[in-house]
């Protein structure tokens, strides 16, 4: 079947720029734990217990504007340029108005340090390390912005080109900062910022200059009310932010149960984590690919094709995670060997990683079909399922388990979570794929009662 090849290809030219851009990003946090680690253990605990301040509150930008994806990818198919123009309006209004916020609440920090009781020099330097770089929350959310704007127009590989190229930035930037003026742990948050602030000129420089986006760029108005587009943005966002954070949490609560057990455990937790962190990104670019292709179809209305795609990213999905899940099967002792050779933490990670080739595939489908299903504009329910397959079940178990199986209680946990949420989001698709069916023929919106 032709369609196979064309769809297959176009998948792959999208999703290997954006498992690159991710991963990209991820080094970025990389770059900053081994810096200041190199500077001093109260840098790095300080950083550390930043971060961890930090993330939640960017996972929840993303997620609210990751909305923008399937609706520039809709209304790009249908070669509204006026929307577009009006939804990137809109979403770098809502990045200022949540970059605001996050600055005021990482300037003033005190309430959740406070609840932590830290001691007296981390706790200064971790003020100091969210100080600094609260001033980079705003480039990071505009820049997320325009980014999914961008890769809802199929231009994954200039956003990785611009990913990749902010790394020596964030080197050199960390480097003067920390070793030169020593500035520590408030130097690495000057750094970051710096590297987001550079992020977000070149591509706000390339959204605004290239010339694929000259009709867009002319129907632009900045100081629109674009309340339509704020509503949609918001409509789609807040589950997928809650969805996130659900996810998010999750992880966290079990590294921080798992630290019961003592520094082995977390160090064969970490190993196992930072493993299946690495593969994950795969599938998500599989799965930011299938958002933008699903989307552009949905807004065609060519239900047929949206169908096809859908099932095509899952089958990708769950070929390269087979291929991760028998790695971490048959050679897990090499994999670990890359990370330690402590021989108390090799055993518990190679036990862990065991547990985590089981639930790469579900792992690959349920993140996929989540892209899959945003693509759809369908996030409500799939918010639905993050609670109960990850908190419900995978919590839930996990805590039961650990009390028999220690640290592998939770990762069979994990499996149960993911293994849930992979069944019940296939089960949505597959009422999309039969309601779309009923809908063969109907030219109007996918969303007309009219319809059958």
């Amino acid at each position: 079947m032709p369609w196979i090849r064309e769809q297959a290809t176009a998948l792959i030219r999208l999703a290997v720029p954006a498992v690159l851009a991710q991963s990209a990003q991820m080094t970025l946090s990389f770059i900053d734990v081994v810096m200041a680690g190199h500077h001093s253990a109260l840098t790095l605990s300080a950083v550390s217990v930043g971060t961890n301040v930090l993330m939640p509150i960017v996972v929840i930008a993303l997620g609210l504007l990751l909305g923008m994806n399937p609706l520039c990818a809709a209304y790009s198919a249908r070669g509204d340029h006026a929307r577009i123009a009006g939804l990137l309006v809109s979403g770098s209004q809502l990045a200022v108005l949540f970059a605001l916020v996050a600055w005021a609440v990482l300037q003033h920090p005190f309430w959740l340090l406070d609840w932590l009781d830290l001691p007296d020099d981390m706790y200064r330097h971790s003020t100091s390390y969210l100080r600094a770089v609260s001033w980079g929350t705003l480039p990071l959310f505009v820049f997320l912005a325009f980014r999914f704007l961008n890769e809802g127009l199929f231009a994954n590989r200039q956003i990785m080109l611009i990913s990749l190229s902010a790394l020596p930035v964030n080197v050199a930037a960390n480097f003067w900062l920390v070793f030169v003026k020593d500035l520590g742990a408030e130097g690495l948050g000057y750094g970051t910022a710096i590297s987001y602030g550079y992020m977000c000129l070149l591509v706000v420089w390339y959204t605004l200059r290239t010339k694929r986006y000259r009709s867009i760029q002319r129907s632009l108005a900045w100081f629109q009310r674009g309340s339509e587009h704020v509503r949609d943005i918001l409509r789609l966002g807040l589950p997928i932010a809650a969805s996130l954070g659900m996810e998010v949490t999750l992880f966290a609560g079990i590294g921080l149960l798992i630290a019961q057990y003592g520094v082995s455990a977390v160090s064969g937790h970490h190993i196992a984590l930072n493993v299946s962190s690495m593969t994950f990104m795969v599938p998500l670019g599989i799965s930011t690919a299938a958002t933008a292709r699903v989307g552009y179809f949905y807004g065609k209305h060519d239900l047929q094709m949206t169908r096809r795609v859908g099932l095509l990213a899952v089958v990708l999905s769950a070929l390269v995670m087979t291929i991760f899940a028998t790695m971490m099967w048959t050679i897990p002792e090499t994999v670990v060997s890359m990370y330690t050779d402590d021989v108390t933490v090799t055993q518990l990670a190679v036990q862990l990683l065991a547990i985590a080739a089981l639930f790469q595939l579900f792992d690959g489908i349920q993140v996929t079909l989540a892209g899959v299903l945003r693509g759809l504009q369908d996030t409500l329910v799939p918010m639905l399922v993050s609670f109960i397959a990850y908190w419900l079940v995978g919590f839930g178990l996990g805590h039961h388990w650990s009390a028999t199986y220690g640290p592998r209680g939770y990762w069979m946990g994990l499996v149960a979570g993911l293994g849930t949420a992979a069944v019940l989001l296939s089960l949505r698709f597959a009422s999309h794929a039969r309601r779309d069916s009923s809908r063969r023929g109907c030219n109007r919106e996918p969303d007309d009662p009219t319809c059958p």
